[in-house]
Protein backbone atom coordinates (compact mmCIF):
# COMPACT_ATOMS: atom_id res chain seq x y z
CA UNK A 1 0.00 0.00 0.00
CA UNK A 2 1.64 3.15 -1.49
CA UNK A 3 0.73 6.58 0.73
CA UNK A 4 2.13 10.04 -0.67
CA UNK A 5 1.12 12.82 1.73
CA UNK A 6 3.29 16.09 2.19
CA UNK A 7 2.60 16.15 5.74
CA UNK A 8 3.93 14.89 9.33
CA UNK A 9 3.99 11.90 12.10
CA UNK A 10 2.50 9.38 13.58
CA UNK A 11 3.19 5.21 14.38
CA UNK A 12 2.42 1.80 14.18
CA UNK A 13 5.17 -1.34 16.43
CA UNK A 14 6.77 -4.55 16.10
CA UNK A 15 10.31 -5.72 15.71
CA UNK A 16 13.28 -7.81 16.32
CA UNK A 17 16.26 -5.82 16.67
CA UNK A 18 18.74 -8.65 17.10
CA UNK A 19 20.87 -9.47 20.16
CA UNK A 20 23.47 -6.67 20.93
CA UNK A 21 27.16 -7.38 21.70
CA UNK A 22 28.74 -6.04 24.65
CA UNK A 23 31.53 -3.77 22.76
CA UNK A 24 34.31 -1.74 24.25
CA UNK A 25 34.61 1.77 24.40
CA UNK A 26 34.58 3.52 21.22
CA UNK A 27 33.47 0.98 19.71
CA UNK A 28 29.47 1.08 17.72
CA UNK A 29 27.26 -1.62 19.14
CA UNK A 30 24.35 -2.34 16.82
CA UNK A 31 20.99 -4.07 16.40
CA UNK A 32 19.19 -5.27 13.10
CA UNK A 33 16.14 -4.91 13.29
CA UNK A 34 13.62 -7.87 11.30
CA UNK A 35 10.50 -8.11 10.65
CA UNK A 36 8.07 -8.22 13.79
CA UNK A 37 5.42 -10.59 14.31
CA UNK A 38 1.72 -10.18 15.05
CA UNK A 39 1.17 -10.66 18.90
CA UNK A 40 -1.83 -11.77 20.53
CA UNK A 41 -2.71 -11.74 23.88
CA UNK A 42 -5.62 -13.28 25.77
CA UNK A 43 -5.13 -10.87 28.30
CA UNK A 44 -6.15 -7.09 29.05
CA UNK A 45 -3.05 -6.09 28.62
CA UNK A 46 -0.80 -6.50 25.70
CA UNK A 47 2.38 -8.72 25.29
CA UNK A 48 5.20 -6.93 25.03
CA UNK A 49 8.64 -8.02 23.02
CA UNK A 50 12.03 -6.41 24.13
CA UNK A 51 13.48 -4.97 20.69
CA UNK A 52 16.69 -3.19 22.11
CA UNK A 53 18.76 -3.39 24.87
CA UNK A 54 21.96 -1.55 25.84
CA UNK A 55 23.69 1.37 27.76
CA UNK A 56 20.70 2.12 29.71
CA UNK A 57 18.23 2.66 27.18
CA UNK A 58 15.50 -0.66 26.87
CA UNK A 59 12.88 -0.54 24.11
CA UNK A 60 9.72 -2.71 23.64
CA UNK A 61 6.71 -3.09 21.30
CA UNK A 62 3.07 -4.72 21.61
CA UNK A 63 1.09 -4.92 18.87
CA UNK A 64 -3.05 -5.47 19.47
CA UNK A 65 -6.18 -4.44 19.38
CA UNK A 66 -6.64 -3.68 23.41
CA UNK A 67 -8.49 -1.09 24.23
CA UNK A 68 -8.25 0.78 20.69
CA UNK A 69 -4.32 0.72 21.24
CA UNK A 70 -3.35 -1.06 18.16
CA UNK A 71 0.78 -0.50 18.62
CA UNK A 72 3.26 1.02 21.20
CA UNK A 73 6.31 1.57 21.47
CA UNK A 74 7.61 2.52 25.13
CA UNK A 75 11.07 3.32 25.93
CA UNK A 76 12.45 2.08 29.58
CA UNK A 77 15.15 3.86 31.82
CA UNK A 78 17.85 1.11 33.21
CA UNK A 79 20.24 4.04 34.69
CA UNK A 80 19.68 6.87 36.88
CA UNK A 81 19.73 10.35 35.68
CA UNK A 82 19.57 9.63 31.88
CA UNK A 83 18.31 12.23 29.14
CA UNK A 84 16.03 10.94 26.22
CA UNK A 85 14.75 13.03 23.71
CA UNK A 86 12.90 11.16 20.59
CA UNK A 87 10.69 12.93 17.23
CA UNK A 88 8.38 11.15 14.83
CA UNK A 89 6.99 12.19 11.49
CA UNK A 90 4.01 10.35 9.81
CA UNK A 91 1.76 10.93 7.42
CA UNK A 92 -0.53 12.53 9.52
CA UNK A 93 1.42 14.44 11.89
CA UNK A 94 4.37 14.73 14.11
CA UNK A 95 5.56 14.32 17.58
CA UNK A 96 7.97 14.79 20.29
CA UNK A 97 8.48 13.24 23.75
CA UNK A 98 11.74 14.06 26.24
CA UNK A 99 12.35 13.43 29.63
CA UNK A 100 15.60 15.39 30.76
CA UNK A 101 16.21 13.69 34.02
CA UNK A 102 14.83 10.18 33.72
CA UNK A 103 15.54 7.11 35.81
CA UNK A 104 15.21 3.50 36.53
CA UNK A 105 11.64 2.96 37.96
CA UNK A 106 10.59 6.39 36.27
CA UNK A 107 7.17 5.78 33.65
CA UNK A 108 8.31 4.47 30.52
CA UNK A 109 8.56 6.88 27.46
CA UNK A 110 5.77 6.29 24.71
CA UNK A 111 8.30 6.99 22.00
CA UNK A 112 5.64 5.41 19.64
CA UNK A 113 1.61 4.71 20.27
CA UNK A 114 -1.24 4.12 17.60
CA UNK A 115 -4.67 3.82 17.61
CA UNK A 116 -7.54 3.08 14.76
CA UNK A 117 -6.77 5.52 11.49
CA UNK A 118 -3.23 5.97 12.38
CA UNK A 119 -0.22 4.70 10.09
CA UNK A 120 3.12 5.05 9.72
CA UNK A 121 6.06 6.64 11.50
CA UNK A 122 9.58 7.14 10.94
CA UNK A 123 11.81 9.28 13.35
CA UNK A 124 14.68 9.45 16.02
CA UNK A 125 15.71 8.68 19.53
CA UNK A 126 18.66 10.08 21.05
CA UNK A 127 19.61 8.86 24.26
CA UNK A 128 22.42 10.06 26.53
CA UNK A 129 22.97 7.70 29.74
CA UNK A 130 26.41 7.93 32.17
CA UNK A 131 29.10 8.07 29.45
CA UNK A 132 27.19 5.98 26.57
CA UNK A 133 25.08 8.11 23.89
CA UNK A 134 22.73 6.28 21.66
CA UNK A 135 20.57 6.82 18.78
CA UNK A 136 18.32 5.36 16.80
CA UNK A 137 16.37 5.55 13.67
CA UNK A 138 13.38 3.80 13.72
CA UNK A 139 10.94 3.03 11.51
CA UNK A 140 7.05 1.87 12.59
CA UNK A 141 4.87 0.41 9.79
CA UNK A 142 1.48 0.05 9.68
CA UNK A 143 -0.52 -2.53 11.21
CA UNK A 144 -2.18 -3.40 8.21
CA UNK A 145 -0.05 -5.36 5.04
CA UNK A 146 3.00 -4.50 7.15
CA UNK A 147 6.24 -6.08 5.04
CA UNK A 148 4.02 -7.58 2.44
CA UNK A 149 1.21 -8.49 4.20
CA UNK A 150 2.60 -11.00 6.03
CA UNK A 151 2.96 -9.08 9.58
CA UNK A 152 0.29 -6.91 11.26
CA UNK A 153 3.23 -4.78 12.77
CA UNK A 154 6.70 -3.84 11.87
CA UNK A 155 9.38 -2.22 13.56
CA UNK A 156 12.65 -1.79 11.91
CA UNK A 157 15.94 0.59 12.36
CA UNK A 158 19.04 1.16 13.17
CA UNK A 159 20.89 1.99 16.86
CA UNK A 160 24.28 3.25 17.55
CA UNK A 161 25.78 3.20 20.63
CA UNK A 162 29.23 4.46 21.93
CA UNK A 163 30.89 5.19 24.92
CA UNK A 164 33.72 7.48 23.53
CA UNK A 165 35.61 8.18 20.76
CA UNK A 166 35.52 11.03 17.76
CA UNK A 167 31.94 10.78 16.63
CA UNK A 168 30.39 10.46 20.41
CA UNK A 169 29.08 13.67 21.26
CA UNK A 170 28.28 14.70 25.00
CA UNK A 171 28.81 18.32 26.04
CA UNK A 172 27.29 19.07 29.18
CA UNK A 173 27.70 22.47 30.74
CA UNK A 174 27.73 24.47 33.39
CA UNK A 175 26.14 27.87 32.95
CA UNK A 176 28.89 30.52 31.71
CA UNK A 177 31.01 27.15 30.20
CA UNK A 178 33.05 28.80 27.14
CA UNK A 179 32.83 27.56 23.45
CA UNK A 180 34.30 23.85 23.34
CA UNK A 181 35.23 21.56 20.43
CA UNK A 182 32.39 19.00 20.51
CA UNK A 183 33.00 17.39 17.07
CA UNK A 184 35.96 17.86 14.33
CA UNK A 185 35.63 15.07 11.42
CA UNK A 186 35.29 14.79 8.18
CA UNK A 187 36.11 18.65 7.49
CA UNK A 188 33.01 19.98 10.25
CA UNK A 189 33.84 21.22 13.39
CA UNK A 190 31.19 21.70 16.24
CA UNK A 191 31.54 24.19 18.90
CA UNK A 192 29.07 24.30 21.91
CA UNK A 193 28.72 26.59 24.58
CA UNK A 194 26.37 27.51 27.69
CA UNK A 195 25.92 31.20 28.14
CA UNK A 196 26.03 32.69 31.89
CA UNK A 197 22.09 32.78 31.87
CA UNK A 198 21.93 29.15 30.58
CA UNK A 199 21.35 29.84 26.93
CA UNK A 200 22.96 27.02 24.65
CA UNK A 201 24.85 28.41 21.30
CA UNK A 202 26.04 25.67 18.97
CA UNK A 203 27.87 26.92 16.25
CA UNK A 204 29.70 24.91 13.16
CA UNK A 205 32.70 25.56 10.51
CA UNK A 206 33.50 23.77 7.25
CA UNK A 207 37.31 23.41 6.54
CA UNK A 208 36.51 24.22 3.02
CA UNK A 209 34.41 26.63 1.18
CA UNK A 210 32.88 24.24 -0.99
CA UNK A 211 30.43 22.60 1.29
CA UNK A 212 26.49 22.86 2.33
CA UNK A 213 24.94 21.96 5.63
CA UNK A 214 21.27 21.31 6.51
CA UNK A 215 19.58 21.03 9.64
CA UNK A 216 16.55 20.14 10.90
CA UNK A 217 14.92 20.12 14.24
CA UNK A 218 11.80 18.62 16.27
CA UNK A 219 10.86 20.64 19.47
CA UNK A 220 8.55 20.59 21.91
CA UNK A 221 9.16 24.42 22.48
CA UNK A 222 5.07 25.40 22.72
CA UNK A 223 4.14 22.00 24.17
CA UNK A 224 3.64 20.87 20.62
CA UNK A 225 6.10 18.94 18.18
CA UNK A 226 6.92 21.73 16.10
CA UNK A 227 9.15 21.23 13.11
CA UNK A 228 11.82 23.65 11.71
CA UNK A 229 14.40 23.47 8.99
CA UNK A 230 17.58 25.68 8.22
CA UNK A 231 20.01 25.23 5.46
CA UNK A 232 23.28 26.70 4.44
CA UNK A 233 25.02 26.86 1.57
CA UNK A 234 28.52 27.15 2.67
CA UNK A 235 30.44 28.04 -0.52
CA UNK A 236 32.04 30.93 0.70
CA UNK A 237 31.86 31.13 4.47
CA UNK A 238 34.46 32.66 6.52
CA UNK A 239 32.78 32.26 9.99
CA UNK A 240 31.24 30.33 11.97
CA UNK A 241 27.30 29.44 11.69
CA UNK A 242 24.77 28.76 14.02
CA UNK A 243 23.57 25.59 14.45
CA UNK A 244 20.97 27.46 17.15
CA UNK A 245 18.69 30.10 15.34
CA UNK A 246 16.02 29.87 17.74
CA UNK A 247 14.89 28.41 20.75
CA UNK A 248 13.29 25.41 18.97
CA UNK A 249 17.05 24.54 17.95
CA UNK A 250 18.47 25.08 21.51
CA UNK A 251 16.14 23.46 24.00
CA UNK A 252 13.57 20.46 24.13
CA UNK A 253 15.45 19.62 20.71
CA UNK A 254 16.18 16.61 18.62
CA UNK A 255 17.23 16.60 15.23
CA UNK A 256 19.64 15.65 11.49
CA UNK A 257 22.64 17.97 10.80
CA UNK A 258 23.78 16.51 7.20
CA UNK A 259 26.72 18.33 5.91
CA UNK A 260 28.36 17.94 2.73
CA UNK A 261 31.08 18.35 0.14
CA UNK A 262 32.58 16.14 -2.23
CA UNK A 263 34.94 13.82 -0.47
CA UNK A 264 32.65 13.52 2.21
CA UNK A 265 29.56 13.51 3.46
CA UNK A 266 29.28 13.88 7.44
CA UNK A 267 25.27 13.13 9.70
CA UNK A 268 24.84 13.88 13.18
CA UNK A 269 21.94 12.80 14.91
CA UNK A 270 21.67 15.19 18.15
CA UNK A 271 19.62 16.35 20.80
CA UNK A 272 19.65 19.97 22.68
CA UNK A 273 18.58 20.89 26.12
CA UNK A 274 18.67 24.19 28.18
CA UNK A 275 17.30 24.22 31.64
CA UNK A 276 18.65 23.83 35.26
CA UNK A 277 17.09 19.87 35.09
CA UNK A 278 19.52 19.28 31.92
CA UNK A 279 21.14 16.16 32.05
CA UNK A 280 19.65 14.78 35.17
CA UNK A 281 18.84 18.20 37.43
CA UNK A 282 23.59 18.97 37.42
CA UNK A 283 23.98 21.04 34.66
CA UNK A 284 22.56 24.12 32.42
CA UNK A 285 23.04 23.22 29.06
CA UNK A 286 23.06 19.83 26.82
CA UNK A 287 24.42 19.03 23.42
CA UNK A 288 24.70 15.15 22.76
CA UNK A 289 24.42 12.93 19.46
CA UNK A 290 26.04 10.57 16.96
CA UNK A 291 28.07 11.11 13.60
CA UNK A 292 28.25 8.97 10.98
CA UNK A 293 31.10 10.15 8.78
CA UNK A 294 31.67 8.89 5.24
CA UNK A 295 34.67 9.47 3.38
CA UNK A 296 35.43 9.05 -0.32
CA UNK A 297 36.02 5.61 -0.56
CA UNK A 298 33.35 4.78 2.12
CA UNK A 299 30.28 2.52 0.38
CA UNK A 300 28.01 4.92 3.07
CA UNK A 301 29.13 8.07 1.24
CA UNK A 302 26.46 9.50 -1.20
CA UNK A 303 27.58 12.42 -3.29
CA UNK A 304 25.67 12.59 -6.28
CA UNK A 305 25.49 15.96 -8.38
CA UNK A 306 24.97 16.95 -12.09
CA UNK A 307 27.50 18.02 -14.54
CA UNK A 308 28.92 21.49 -14.90
CA UNK A 309 26.34 24.16 -15.88
CA UNK A 310 28.10 24.79 -18.92
CA UNK A 311 28.34 21.50 -20.18
CA UNK A 312 24.33 21.04 -19.76
CA UNK A 313 23.79 24.31 -21.80
CA UNK A 314 25.70 22.96 -24.38
CA UNK A 315 23.24 19.65 -24.66
CA UNK A 316 20.37 21.85 -24.85
CA UNK A 317 21.44 24.30 -27.17
CA UNK A 318 18.40 23.08 -29.14
CA UNK A 319 16.04 24.22 -26.79
CA UNK A 320 13.62 21.71 -24.73
CA UNK A 321 13.70 20.37 -21.34
CA UNK A 322 16.98 18.53 -20.51
CA UNK A 323 17.16 15.62 -17.52
CA UNK A 324 20.42 14.64 -16.52
CA UNK A 325 20.70 11.43 -14.53
CA UNK A 326 22.62 10.72 -11.65
CA UNK A 327 25.08 7.51 -11.32
CA UNK A 328 23.10 4.88 -9.10
CA UNK A 329 23.73 3.92 -5.39
CA UNK A 330 23.55 0.59 -4.62
CA UNK A 331 23.80 -0.92 -1.02
CA UNK A 332 21.28 -3.57 0.60
CA UNK A 333 19.52 -4.91 -1.68
CA UNK A 334 18.23 -1.07 -2.05
CA UNK A 335 18.96 0.95 -5.95
CA UNK A 336 18.62 4.85 -5.73
CA UNK A 337 18.53 6.73 -8.52
CA UNK A 338 18.00 10.35 -9.63
CA UNK A 339 17.12 13.07 -12.25
CA UNK A 340 17.86 16.65 -12.43
CA UNK A 341 15.12 17.95 -14.78
CA UNK A 342 15.24 21.40 -16.05
CA UNK A 343 14.24 23.87 -18.97
CA UNK A 344 17.23 25.59 -20.92
CA UNK A 345 16.50 29.56 -20.11
CA UNK A 346 13.19 29.04 -18.31
CA UNK A 347 13.67 30.09 -14.60
CA UNK A 348 12.53 27.83 -12.06
CA UNK A 349 12.08 24.68 -13.96
CA UNK A 350 14.88 22.88 -11.67
CA UNK A 351 14.17 19.76 -10.22
CA UNK A 352 15.73 16.84 -8.11
CA UNK A 353 14.25 13.63 -8.77
CA UNK A 354 14.42 10.82 -6.58
CA UNK A 355 13.74 7.23 -7.37
CA UNK A 356 14.38 4.53 -4.75
CA UNK A 357 13.88 0.46 -5.85
CA UNK A 358 14.47 -2.64 -4.57
CA UNK A 359 16.49 -5.49 -5.78
CA UNK A 360 14.12 -7.93 -4.62
CA UNK A 361 10.50 -7.98 -3.95
CA UNK A 362 8.26 -7.46 -0.71
CA UNK A 363 10.42 -5.07 0.59
CA UNK A 364 9.41 -1.84 3.04
CA UNK A 365 10.46 1.75 2.42
CA UNK A 366 9.81 4.88 4.75
CA UNK A 367 11.15 8.12 4.00
CA UNK A 368 10.38 11.83 5.74
CA UNK A 369 12.01 15.06 4.84
CA UNK A 370 11.99 18.57 6.41
CA UNK A 371 12.50 22.08 4.45
CA UNK A 372 12.33 25.70 4.43
CA UNK A 373 12.57 26.95 0.51
CA UNK A 374 9.92 29.34 1.28
CA UNK A 375 12.08 31.13 3.92
CA UNK A 376 9.05 32.01 5.70
CA UNK A 377 9.59 30.21 9.01
CA UNK A 378 7.01 27.44 8.15
CA UNK A 379 9.05 24.21 7.10
CA UNK A 380 7.20 22.17 4.62
CA UNK A 381 7.61 18.50 5.60
CA UNK A 382 7.09 15.15 3.71
CA UNK A 383 6.50 11.53 4.19
CA UNK A 384 6.02 8.57 2.06
CA UNK A 385 5.70 4.85 2.33
CA UNK A 386 5.57 1.59 1.08
CA UNK A 387 4.95 -1.84 2.80
CA UNK A 388 5.29 -3.53 -0.58
CA UNK A 389 7.97 -2.20 -2.23
CA UNK A 390 9.85 -3.30 -5.70
CA UNK A 391 9.73 -1.50 -8.96
CA UNK A 392 11.95 1.70 -9.73
CA UNK A 393 9.50 4.62 -9.65
CA UNK A 394 7.76 2.99 -7.36
CA UNK A 395 8.00 5.68 -5.06
CA UNK A 396 9.01 9.11 -6.34
CA UNK A 397 10.44 11.10 -3.50
CA UNK A 398 9.76 14.47 -4.87
CA UNK A 399 6.08 13.59 -5.57
CA UNK A 400 6.16 12.67 -2.12
CA UNK A 401 7.85 15.69 -0.44
CA UNK A 402 6.00 17.85 -2.50
CA UNK A 403 9.97 20.21 -2.37
CA UNK A 404 13.29 19.25 -3.87
CA UNK A 405 15.28 22.14 -2.62
CA UNK A 406 17.17 23.12 0.73
CA UNK A 407 15.75 19.69 1.64
CA UNK A 408 16.79 17.29 4.82
CA UNK A 409 15.61 14.13 6.21
CA UNK A 410 16.00 10.08 6.45
CA UNK A 411 15.38 7.14 5.13
CA UNK A 412 15.12 3.56 6.42
CA UNK A 413 14.92 0.59 3.77
CA UNK A 414 13.90 -2.85 4.60
CA UNK A 415 15.00 -6.06 3.17
CA UNK A 416 12.88 -9.06 3.46
CA UNK A 417 16.25 -11.40 4.31
CA UNK A 418 16.34 -9.03 7.17
CA UNK A 419 19.01 -6.50 6.01
CA UNK A 420 18.08 -2.55 7.30
CA UNK A 421 19.73 0.20 5.08
CA UNK A 422 18.94 3.87 7.25
CA UNK A 423 20.05 6.88 5.06
CA UNK A 424 20.03 10.58 6.60
CA UNK A 425 20.43 12.66 3.30
CA UNK A 426 20.15 16.24 1.56
CA UNK A 427 19.15 17.28 -1.57
CA UNK A 428 19.65 20.85 -3.22
CA UNK A 429 18.90 22.35 -6.81
CA UNK A 430 20.13 25.67 -8.35
CA UNK A 431 23.83 26.20 -8.39
CA UNK A 432 25.12 24.49 -5.22
CA UNK A 433 28.31 23.43 -5.80
CA UNK A 434 28.36 25.12 -8.74
CA UNK A 435 25.89 22.46 -10.10
CA UNK A 436 22.13 22.67 -11.02
CA UNK A 437 21.27 19.33 -8.87
CA UNK A 438 22.81 17.93 -5.75
CA UNK A 439 22.04 14.98 -3.50
CA UNK A 440 23.96 13.75 -0.28
CA UNK A 441 23.75 11.39 2.28
CA UNK A 442 25.54 8.97 4.56
CA UNK A 443 24.00 5.12 4.47
CA UNK A 444 24.19 2.69 7.73
CA UNK A 445 23.12 -0.92 6.93
CA UNK A 446 22.70 -3.15 9.27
Amino acid sequence: MKKFVPAMFAMLAIVMFGPLPHANAGVIRVHQALEGEALASPSDEPTRTKVFNAAGLKLTASCSDIAGLEAEVLAVAKRDHGTLHANHQSPTGHGYVEDDDWSAGDPPLPVAAVGPGQASQLGQIVYVGGKSVVAVDLLVGEQYNAFAGDHDCLIAGTARVLDSGPDRIRARMDAGTGPKLVFDRGGLSVRAECTPDGQLEVMARSSTSAAALQLNSQSGQNEAADPTHAAYQLESMPDEVTLTPGPEFADNAVGQLIYARPKVVVSIDWLAEEDVNSVGGTKDCAFAGIARVAGADSQRRVFNRTVAPAALARRARGGGPVNESFPVFSLGGMEFRGTCEWTQGVPGTTHVNLYPSSTTDDATLYANSQSDVGEDAAPETGFAFDNDFDDLGDLPLRSAFGEDDELSGQLIFVNPDGRVLSMDFLADRDELFDRRCTFAATAELK
